[in-house]
């Protein structure tokens, strides 16, 4: 029986796919599948992929035309034989126990979905994540973990999904933060989520790509939308959720701030004024909230107040 489907979608990472499955491929948990959906990849990835499907017999290679992350996730799970799903980029990687921990808490505890915490690497130095006491919650509260906390993760790369929760949940197509969308559907569809504190998974971030050489479009915009998006759709049965919810959207507004200051001549950009107007609107909320510490509350005081400033200060420290 095939334990859990690992569903790796691949596109010009040529330099990062052999660290990647070979981090899946040596797992301990043995039971599992490897899908790699290249996605129109431009580089020799394509060719990376059907030398990795010979040297494993648990490894297939599917070949599609590019329709992006979303398009390449959705083509895993159609394929997909496993009792479990799992998600990884492919210029990420795990730690070796990473499935046969999630798999085996979320079978003992009868969870349908079971999660870790990410190890944020960043030039080559990693950031160990959280000693949260593994426990199993109901929907609510593990949504709530996971909008705020020291587990808090929309991602669905450090977790393992239950099948059966996808039959009638897919990832937005042509959305970027496409993982924020349907995570708290899938939450909220299962019965029990088991959370850990276990740091699992690998997430590699380039300075350089991440900060530097920034483009600002429109779309960036989807970091908010997801979280107003599901706030509206999940505080009708849930209202108590309605705060933290509001929490992660001033916070996801800051975060595309600190973006958007790296984009060339950011205040002649047309969405300099939407994003600070935006910005302000919510100083009353976060004040009040107990979300964030006085630290955020301060930044976000100077930030309403005079963006170049904290657009400098900014700057001068992420360059730092």
């Amino acid at each position: 029986m095939t334990k859990v489907s690992v569903i790796i979608p691949v596109y010009n990472v040529e330099k990062y796919l052999q660290r990647c499955f070979d981090s899946v491929v040596n797992q301990t948990l043995k039971e599992i599948e490897i899908i790699l959906v290249n996605d129109g990849s431009s580089d020799s990835s394509g060719e990376i992929c059907d030398r990795l499907e010979k040297t494993d017999s648990r490894v297939r290679v599917i070949h599609k035309q590019n329709g992006g992350l979303s398009d390449a996730r959705n083509t895993g799970i159609e394929a997909a034989q496993g009792e479990f799903l799992s998600f990884i980029d492919s210029d990420d990687y795990v730690v070796p126990d990473m499935l046969e921990y999630l798999y085996t808490n979320a079978v003992n505890s009868g969870a349908q979905i079971a999660t870790g915490t990410m190890i944020m690497v960043k030039n080559g130095k990693a950031k160990t994540s959280s000693d949260f006491t593994p426990s199993v919650f109901s929907p609510e509260k593990a949504l709530e973990n996971a909008l705020y906390g020291p587990v808090s993760s929309l991602s669905v790369c450090n977790k393992i999904f239950k099948k059966e929760l996808f039959e009638d949940i897919k990832f937005l197509v042509g959305k970027t933060y496409e993982d924020a969308y349907i995570v708290p559907s899938l939450f909220l569809k299962a019965d029990k989520i088991f959370m850990s504190g276990k740091a699992v998974y690998h997430y590699v971030i380039d300075r350089q790509d991440s900060i530097t050489n920034v483009s600002f479009s429109e779309k960036n915009f989807n970091m908010v939308d997801a979280f107003e998006f599901n706030r509206k759709k999940v505080c009708e049965e849930y209202p108590a959720l309605f705060n933290v919810f509001t929490y992660r959207i001033y916070y996801a507004y800051v975060m595309l701030f600190k973006k958007f200051i790296f984009s060339v001549d950011f205040k002649n950009n047309k969405y300099y004024n939407v994003l600070v107007a935006k910005i302000r609107s919510g100083k009353r909320f976060v004040l009040k909230s107990k979300y964030f510490d006085n630290k955020f509350k301060f930044l976000y005081v100077l930030l309403c107040l005079s963006p170049g400033l904290y657009a400098k200060i900014m700057r001068k420290h992420m360059n730092g």
